[in-house]
């Protein structure tokens, strides 16, 4: 197909424009004049038009394109002449709408020209659709992975409007017991048992419907029992609707497992609750009263002793319990308790009450301050109806009033459950002892082994002092198998005389032992299991009653409230300790980092002062894990936390990030230069070997430096960009701190996103890699002896990439191996299309392996399957290793080399000179040929010193016989200087620049030009 030109400007158009090179250009072209009127357009145009040349020459710009409003394209190319009258050329973008209903996304490339006094434009269109996908596609990635990120202990998922798992982080693992690539397309509510299930669909359709605050809210869901038979987790999640973000479409839900959380939440409440059961189900009147004497608590006995309801009292004063004339009575007894702060005694007095019905009721109060405990934080009023009591036979009036001292003690006990462990159980041996009147009680747990108690405290109530000596003592059951036996039973032990009981026929021959001659002990139960036993002892017989067995037995009791008291208060501390910091080594965790980093940036903020924000991370702790284990990492972890802590004093803030990262938060200082001498003592102190004891571990760390406001104003640009300098410390050599640097930041960022480019690159079925091909010449008759393969990226933005733009990315990504992989495969396969093409092709191909590929021992089977796959022999291929590569033993497989030279391909030394080492190895490596670096051939002939290296060069390649290659020739006079030292073949722009495949057995049949004049064009 032709273009076409209008007639009237024919001869104008022809003149100026070559009409086949503008019909066969490979990108469409039109030529358009002021009135928007379409002069001329090329093959290419009118194919991505889709029409043919007729429809397009001559037509106007209105008459293809289709927008909206009728004069939009006639604005629009006023618009783009005005700007091409001032510029004369521009670059631009446009969506262009055409008749026919497409629309396209072009680049446009406008240039003013002027023919015959007229002047017109000449537009080159590029269809940018591929590419804008391209760039929808990774923004909508990117914006998935920023509604993934979350802490990394905590799981977040993407769900679409079908419900089903389109993304899921690591943490979803962790929770699920199922890979993140196995939940893929899963509807999210088969993870979840079917109550959870239930709610999680409410919740989907609230965010959905825009219910925000319903879904919003934290949800507790429970998902299904793993597979390998465990118990389902418990996870409290969130759900955000971001299914009207253009680029995530998907709601998030984000969560955190609370599995521990809720079990030790779960017991602590079931403790509180026993508790309270406790002290409403007793049979005494129970309650508390503030400083005013008003009522601020009443136990429910009430409604049983007076027939009145507890509700009614609140907020009464508490004397008017008693009737008018015992009031003075009570009113003198709170008085006093109020007055008796440290709540030493109990303020007791008997009133008289009325019921409900009209009787009176005989009350004994006891009233004791306990304003110091915080969960009455008052006045407690305990009273017991004592009418039937009083109105018994005076023969049983002193045992009855020995019940009710008995009574009041216990409640006195009843009150202290909640206090430390260690003080309620003196109080309840002290009181057991001044009560019973005994000689001694002590309290027995049960050691790790069941079968032996050991002396937990004993009080001597004769001396009114708690012995020491006791503490510890064991009691085994071996000694006293039918005590044990008995204890099993979970009743009191009565002996009235220890000589004569069998249950402690042991006793005597034991001299701690001897003066007991009575005991009652009574077991500390705790969920139904023994815990201990409480002991009264006695130095003579003696019979124990009724009252005293049951008042040793409620004792017991207390004993275990207080147990359970100090359980409880354990789990609230774990609780705590679990959700503010960290469980290895006691620093604040993420969640109070964050906390404390929010409060800090407000206050500097507000008072415009300046904090700065550390990210600490140890170089090489991964290698002490996989060599030493896991054992000796966490316990590096530890120490190093202990030295962060001691290193930073009260200068700052020391928390766990996690893993080995560690941040440090400096507030409100003055000078950046307090912030770098505080990081080289932490980089200091942390450069050591005894960091574990025992264990010798070379152990230094990278410390980056954020300052607020300066690197940023919230806490994620803060933390980044610490972590992005810490990077820049790695980089530099490790043990060392670095300030954020903008500009290496974005440099780094750009390397990242061009190894992301690069991965899609290997990844994607369009190929955009391509191989050109160095000629390497002998230098007397010109003849071609070898190619030097080298790829090109055909980066769609970037254009042409050389090896020196991605290569590095490409090692540090982990990508080298299947790019190497790609190129020897390619060149194997071009060298079969040359043959097929020229059957005497006969020149081999050098093509150049990263270090870690050397030490990789796939490489040889990546070789010999290429060779195989294409059917081309060993000596065709060389492969190129340079020098750097070498000295660094670490990345260099003896086995390997010698594997590569018993395939048959040969082995170039490259770059070298350049690797500042011993040649050795040359002596051990089975290397076939050097190749000197272009850097010293570019100062010769006029650089003595370069002469004296490249002929120190050639003389260690002769004493080897290694055949040797000078890169880098470009100019005649280097041509003539090496072939005069004995220098025998070269490569460089003398002869040729990299060739495209297609061009090679041109070249090569041509041959390269002769050595005693200059080319006259350089290819």
């Amino acid at each position: 197909m032709a273009s076409t030109v209008i007639p009237l400007r024919q001869s104008a158009v022809e003149k100026s424009l070559k009409q086949a090179a503008f019909d066969h250009l490979p990108l469409p072209a039109v030529c358009m004049n002021a009135s928007a009127q379409v002069l001329a357009a090329n093959v290419a145009a009118t194919e991505l038009l889709g029409l043919a040349a007729e429809a397009v020459v001559g037509r106007h710009l209105s008459e293809l394109v289709a927008f909206r409003r009728h004069r939009e394209s006639a604005r629009r190319w006023a618009k783009l002449w005005a700007r091409l009258q001032e510029r004369s050329r521009l670059t631009l973008r446009a969506k262009l709408p055409l008749a026919e209903g497409r629309v396209l996304a072009l680049e446009l490339d406008a240039e003013l020209l002027r023919f015959e006094q007229e002047n017109v434009v000449a537009i080159t269109l590029r269809d940018i659709e591929p590419q804008r996908r391209a760039e929808r596609e990774e923004r909508a990635r990117r914006a998935r992975l920023q509604a993934l990120a979350q802490p990394a202990t905590d799981l977040a998922l993407l769900v679409g409007a079908d419900r089903r798992v389109l993304a899921a982080n690591a943490a979803a693992e962790a929770a699920t017991g199922v890979a993140p690539a196995d939940l893929l397309g899963v509807p999210f509510e088969y993870l979840l048992d079917e109550a959870s299930s239930a709610e999680f669909l409410s919740a989907f359709e609230a965010a959905r419907s825009g219910r925000s605050d319903e879904a919003g809210r934290g949800h507790l869901w429970r998902l299904r029992t793993r597979g390998d038979g465990r118990g389902g987790r418990w996870i409290e999640a969130a759900l955000a609707d971001r299914l009207r973000d253009p680029l995530v479409r998907a709601i998030v839900v984000s969560a955190r497992d609370v599995t521990e959380l809720r079990e030790l939440a779960a017991r602590a409440e079931r403790i509180e609750r026993r508790l309270v059961v406790f002290a409403e189900n007793t049979a005494d009147l129970l309650m508390v009263l503030d400083a005013g004497g008003v009522v601020r608590y009443q136990s429910p006995a009430i409604r049983a002793a007076l027939g009145i309801e507890p509700e009614s009292t609140l907020g009464q004063p508490g004397a008017a319990l008693a009737i008018e004339e015992d009031r003075p009575a009570l009113l003198k007894a709170i008085q006093a308790a109020s007055i008796d702060v440290a709540g030493e005694r109990t303020h007791a007095c008997l009133v008289r009450a009325n019921g409900a019905n009209g009787a009176v009721h005989r009350l004994w109060v006891a009233i004791r301050n306990c304003s110091s405990e915080p969960a009455l934080g008052g006045l407690l009023v305990t009273a017991r109806d004592v009418g039937a009591a009083l109105s018994q036979r005076a023969g049983e009036g002193p045992q009855q009033a020995r019940r009710l001292e008995f009574r009041e003690r216990l409640l006195e006990l009843a009150i202290h459950t909640r206090a430390d462990f260690a003080q309620s159980l003196a109080r309840v041996l002290r009181t057991t002892a001044e009560t019973l009147r005994a000689d001694s009680v002590s309290f027995w747990r049960h050691a790790r082994n069941p079968e032996s108690l050991l002396c937990e405290a004993m009080f001597e109530g004769r001396h009114e002092r708690f012995a020491r000596d006791w503490i510890g003592v064991e009691f085994p059951a071996t000694a006293f198998p039918e005590y044990f036996a008995r204890l099993r039973d979970r009743q009191p032990l009565v002996v009235a005389d220890a000589r004569r009981s069998p249950l402690t026929a042991g006793l005597a021959g034991d001299r701690r032992w001897s003066g007991i001659r009575a005991l009652l002990d009574a077991p500390v139960l705790l969920d139904g299991t023994v815990q201990g036993v409480l002991c009264v002892h006695h130095e003579s017989p003696r019979h124990w009653d009724e009252d005293e067995v049951n008042f040793a037995a409620t004792a017991a009791l207390m004993v275990s409230l207080a147990m359970e008291a100090a359980q409880r208060q354990e789990a609230e501390s774990r609780i705590e300790q679990l959700a503010w910091y960290d469980s290895l080594t006691g620093l604040p965790n993420r969640n109070l980092l964050r906390e404390t980093m929010r409060d800090m940036i407000m206050t500097a903020a507000n008072r415009r002062r300046r904090i700065a924000v550390m990210l600490i991370d140890l170089d090489r702790f991964k290698d002490v894990n996989d060599t030493l284990g896991h054992l000796v990492g966490d316990a590096l972890i530890k120490s190093a936390a202990q030295v962060l802590k001691e290193t930073v004093g009260d200068a700052g803030v020391v928390a766990r990030l996690g893993g080995d990262e560690f941040v440090v938060l400096i507030n409100e200082f003055e000078h950046r230069q307090e912030v770098a001498l505080l990081a080289a003592r932490m980089a200091q102190a942390l450069h050591r070997t005894d960091l574990v004891p025992n264990v010798d571990t070379q152990v230094s760390a990278s410390i980056g430096v954020a300052l607020f406001p300066e690197h940023g104003r919230e806490m994620s640009t803060l933390l980044k960009n610490a972590d992005a300098a810490m990077y820049q410390a790695k980089r530099d050599g490790r043990n060392q701190f670095s300030f954020f640097n903008p500009i290496r930041a974005e440099r780094a960022a750009r390397e990242v996103q061009l190894g992301i480019q690069l991965l899609k690159a290997v990844q994607g079925d369009s190929p955009q890699f391509a191989v050109e091909y160095q000629p390497q010449v002998h230098m007397e008759t010109g003849r071609v002896v070898g190619l030097e393969a080298l790829i090109r990226w055909q980066h769609p933005a970037f254009g042409t990439l050389t090896p020196d733009r991605f290569i590095g990315v490409a090692e540090v990504s982990g990508l080298s191996e299947r790019i190497t992989r790609w190129v020897v495969n390619e060149v194997c396969a071009q060298i079969r299309r040359w043959r097929e093409a020229h059957p005497g092709f006969d020149i081999p191909v050098a093509i150049n392996v990263a270090g870690r590929e050397m030490g990789s021992a796939s490489l040889p089977i990546l070789v010999r399957s290429a060779l195989v796959k294409h059917d081309v022999e060993p000596r065709m291929i060389t492969l190129e290793i340079t020098e750097r590569t070498l000295v660094k033993e670490s990345e260099i497989n003896n086995d390997v080399m010698s594997e590569l030279a018993s395939v048959g391909v040969g082995l170039v030394l490259d770059d070298f000179g350049t690797g500042y080492s011993m040649l050795g190895y040359l002596k051990r490596m089975p290397i076939q040929a050097l190749k000197i670096d272009q850097s010293f051939v570019e100062g010769i002939p006029a650089d003595a010193d370069s002469c004296a290296i490249v002929h120190a060069m050639l003389a260690v390649a002769r004493h080897f016989k290694l055949k040797v290659i000078a890169e880098g020739i470009e100019t005649l006079e280097q041509v003539q200087y090496m072939r005069s030292i004995g220098c025998e073949y070269a490569q460089g722009y003398f002869y040729s620049r990299a060739l495209p495949a297609q061009t090679i057995l041109e070249y090569v049949e041509r041959g390269a030009p002769e050595a005693d004049k200059a080319p006259d064009i350089v290819p």
